[in-house]
């Protein structure tokens, strides 16, 4: 797989995980740790996507 196809997919992952995140809080609430789960994963993609920019 190549860098391009690389990024597209992390991309992608970051988009549902954002969504879910968002579905997981409106549920739960912002402090539950569910959601705090849900947003350290997606921390953890952010950090990768701005490394490979």
């Amino acid at each position: 797989m190549n860098a391009y196809c690389r990024k597209v997919l992390l991309e992608e992952r970051i988009k549902w995980n954002k969504r879910r995140m968002h579905i997981v809080a409106k549920r739960h609430g912002l402090s539950s740790m569910k959601t705090v789960k849900c947003s350290q994963k997606l921390d953890i993609l952010l950090n990768h996507y701005q490394k490979i920019q």
